[in-house]
């Protein structure tokens, strides 16, 4: 043997000696990478690892040993910057004589084998006739064109099958003159580098590959094809590939279809509101869009039985029985559910969702999944109930209606079977105040005394305004009638405290009609019908006292009661505005600011009572700069769910915020009225349209005819028509209050100017 032919390769020949000379597994393993392959064709087997390919080689070697002969030199070239193909042919002796063609992959960095595949030497040029000859029986046999062809630069081809020239369009004479027998020729430009690359990848793993790139037919058309093939080589040490080419245009175009289908999906689900979430009910897998997070915050329940568990603290108990009743529907086959339910977000607040859900089920019509939308329907929740709440209440006193209190209270009678007490309440001589100070200042009253009553019972009773000057209590389950009599005694002593300052002091008090309920009977209007008499039955003999229906009954000290008498007048007259009333209002203004101790506070006070009695949205004042440049919000009262903005508009430019006009939109009367702010500059839509206002009331503060600012009325609920005396009322109001202001500014300049001279 001449060792010099492997001068080149110096460690091939040690594999061989070790492998089939020497039996030396303890050699042969240091020349082996630790993930190495080892392909052996006879039998045809694969190994993996030292520890198989050991197993192997063992069994290998009891059988016999070998003489090595002689050897062929071996043939390298490069797979990539790393690894290297070598191929050699080895004449070995031992029972007879036989050639073996190793080919191995090395690992340049390591010297070591990743590869190493042994193959009797057998193949003949008469063999390859007869592969040839079978390949053209093979098209019917076959789903695609069969090649084969040398792992060189041109990919030249050995032999092609018709169905290769059918899924090419060229004939074996068109292959060899047009395109001289080269396979890459057939490769689309701009696959062939990639495809390249993804072959030796795919090599160092062993020898199958498999592809995926555009092929171009004879007319110039790419179809895409799949290459599936395996790397051989033959007795001379040539290097080729047995492939079977596939025709996966339509699979790839609708491959394409399904991936720009799912990116159109990802591009609605980044822009929805919404969350998408999907159950399969056979795994009870669940899942849900990325949006979750962006409302709840917290990681999501795989399972529906994960959020069924009492654990689980997303729901309220009740929201857990909802969905548990949902999901029970989904699983009895119902094909579209829709309901609300209430989620915890990751802060433990409460969020709405409306829930809707489709079921898919299989051909036995059995449910196999559901998809649904999440919608959050918080806001518009937290927008009705707000409506709902001022349907629902007296837009003065803030407490319920007549209908609404008769509603919660006939609710209450008739599914608690509870001892409770209804009283009825009536302002005695309330005209008087009305008739003596106006009904501006009637309202003040109304609301100072019908706060108090408010502190005097828990947040469950039911308080309602049944009349102008007539309100209602409902004291739910009590113990005894001793504590409705206690409230009672506290209410005339609320009454009695307060005390109403014009040029004389009115004392107001108070009279109460009490029914004490019965379970027998859970009838709202036969309850009211006898507080009331007992309230009519006080107010005959005298006031500022309380009386029980009962004890009326029962008390001959009392008048007997008079059926169909009532106490109660339905009209609340504070919510009718009378004609020529400003007077009074004038008067109760100037006086109520004359006798204040602290002006701003009373200025604010002043603002709540005309913002309440005329029901708007927002009344606040604006006062200028020094130098009439700025204007600032100084001060503001908001109705119920009307945002503030006073901190927003601080150092507003009359020039640069309100582009110098905003003074010419005030009358020859220093009046301002819009009722639809679209109708103003676009500057000042800028500015308005943010603070939600749709109509607008405005007077100058003047300052011997100089504009030193403004007093506003905002209504951001509707647009809104002021009659006339409506408007009337608001100018005295803004005139009286504009006059104390300025005092006020100008006394404040005095004292800084004083203390400033002092510390010179």
């Amino acid at each position: 043997m001449n060792n010099s032919e492997f001068s080149g390769e110096p460690q091939v020949f040690p594999l061989i000696q070790a492998l089939f000379v020497d039996n030396d597994w303890t050699r042969l393993e240091s020349l082996l990478d630790e993930n190495i392959q080892w392909h052996a064709t006879e039998p045809c087997r694969d190994y993996s690892g030292l520890g198989q390919v050991r197993d192997h080689i063992e069994s290998q070697m009891h059988r016999h040993r070998e003489t090595l002969i002689c050897t062929t030199a071996p043939v390298s070239s490069a797979l990539d910057e790393r690894y290297r193909l070598i191929t050699v042919k080895a004449l070995m002796q031992g029972k007879d004589c036989h050639s073996l063609i190793l080919t191995l992959i090395q690992d340049q960095e390591s010297g070591k084998f990743c590869f190493v595949q042994v193959s009797p030497a057998q193949i003949t040029s008469a063999a390859y006739q007869n592969q040839e000859l079978a390949l053209t029986f093979l098209p019917d046999q076959m789903p695609g064109g069969i090649f084969h062809c040398l792992f060189d630069e041109p990919l030249t081809l050995l032999q092609t099958s018709d169905s290769f020239l059918q899924l090419t369009g060229y004939t074996r004479e068109e292959i060899r003159t047009e395109l001289h027998n080269s396979f890459r020729a057939l490769i689309d430009p701009r696959d062939y580098e990639n495809t390249l690359v993804e072959v030796r990848e795919q090599l160092r793993h062993g020898c199958d590959k498999e592809l995926q790139f555009r092929l171009l037919r004879k007319n110039a058309e790419p179809i895409w094809v799949l290459d599936k093939g395996r790397y051989l080589q033959d007795e001379w040490g040539r290097q080729y590939f047995c492939c079977i080419l596939v025709d996966i245009s339509e699979s790839k175009r609708i491959a394409e279809e399904f991936r720009l289908s799912l990116q159109r999906y990802e591009i609605i689900m980044n822009q929805t509101q919404d969350i998408i979430f999907e159950w399969n009910i056979a795994t009870d897998e669940l899942t849900f869009s990325e949006n979750w997070k962006q409302y709840l915050g917290y990681p999501l329940q795989t399972t529906v039985s994960g959020l069924l568990d009492e654990k689980n603290t997303n729901f309220y108990p009740e929201q857990r029985s909802l969905f548990a009743d949902l999901c029970r529907r989904i699983r009895a086959g119902q094909a579209y559910i829709e309901d609300e339910l209430q989620l915890h977000d990751i802060h433990r607040q409460p969020n709405w969702f409306r829930i809707r859900v489709t079921t898919q089920l299989d051909e036995n019509q059995k449910p196999i999944k559901a998809i649904g939308i999440l919608s959050n329907i918080d806001e518009d929740k937290q927008r009705a109930q707000k409506l709902l709440e001022k349907a629902q209440r007296d837009p003065l006193t803030q407490y319920y209606n007549k209908e609404t209190a008769q509603t919660l209270i006939q609710d209450w009678l008739s599914t608690q079977p509870a001892q409770n007490a209804l009283m009825i309440i009536d302002i005695d001589d309330f005209k008087i105040v009305n008739d003596t100070l106006g009904h501006l200042f009637g309202d003040a009253f109304l609301i100072e005394a019908t706060s108090r009553i408010r502190q005097l019972f828990r947040s469950e009773d039911i308080l309602g305004r049944v009349g102008g000057d007539e309100f209602l209590v409902f004291m739910k389950n009590i113990p005894d009638r001793e504590l409705a009599e206690k409230k009672a005694r506290q209410i005339i002593e609320a009454f009695q405290s307060i005390e109403l300052h014009n040029q004389k002091i009115l004392k107001v008090s108070c009279s109460i009609g009490i029914a004490m309920t019965s379970p027998a009977n859970p009838n709202f209007h036969y309850w009211f019908h006898r507080a009331d008499q007992a309230l009519y039955s006080m107010k005959s003999q005298g006031k500022n006292q309380y009386a029980f229906y009962n004890q009326l009954a029962d008390d001959n000290a009392f008048f007997p009661m008079v059926e169909g008498a009532s106490a109660v007048n339905a009209r609340i007259d504070s919510n009718l505005l009378k004609k020529y009333e400003t007077p009074r209002i004038s008067e109760f203004i100037f006086n109520k600011l004359y006798e204040a101790q602290d002006l701003e506070r009373c200025i604010q006070e002043i603002l709540e009572i005309i913002g309440r009695h005329f029901d708007v949205s927002r009344v606040y004042i604006f006062e200028n700069s020094d130098d009439d440049q700025y204007c600032t919000n100084t001060f503001e009262w908001c109705n119920e769910g009307i945002p503030p903005e006073k901190e927003n508009l601080r150092h507003i430019s009359y020039e640069d915020d309100l582009e110098g006009r905003y003074l010419a939109n005030f009358d020859e009367n220093g009046l301002f009225y819009c009722q639809d702010i679209q109708s103003l500059d676009p500057a000042q839509v800028r500015l308005l349209e943010p603070q939600k206002i749709k109509s607008l009331l405005q007077c100058l503060i003047q300052d011997r005819g100089r504009p030193r600012g403004y007093i506003g009325f905002d209504e951001c609920r509707e647009k809104r028509l002021w009659d006339q005396e409506q408007i009337n009322v608001l100018t005295y109001v803004a005139e009286i209050l504009s006059v104390f202001l300025l005092k006020k500014r100008a006394e404040d300049r005095i004292q800084q100017l004083e203390s400033s001279l002092k510390v010179k």
